[in-house]
């Protein structure tokens, strides 16, 4: 199964050349490897640890999301428009 998530340039959510720590760039770059992990996972339903490594993924991406929801709203909402993510708020 492809998605547009698997065809991402991540490259351009860098700030600049070298960086690799924006929580753009790592929200970018998680996505793209959820995408391929669900696929995966999809096609192979008893490798437990590649479900794990996917979660684990999720909760990091969310984890950044929250903080640039917190810091950069507009940022945010441009990242989750264009990666075409599901953010529900917790309350």
């Amino acid at each position: 199964m492809s998605t547009d998530n698997q065809n991402i340039d991540i490259s351009a959510y860098k700030r600049s050349e070298n960086d690799c720590g924006s929580p753009e760039y790592q929200i970018a770059k998680l996505t793209k490897q959820i995408a391929e992990l669900t696929g995966h996972c999809q096609q192979n339903k008893k490798d437990k640890s590649a479900i794990k490594g996917m979660v684990s993924r999720v909760n990091k991406r969310k984890k950044l999301l929250k903080y640039l929801y917190n810091t950069s709203y507009s940022t945010f909402t441009k990242i989750v428009k264009e990666l075409k993510i599901r953010y529900r708020i917790a309350q």
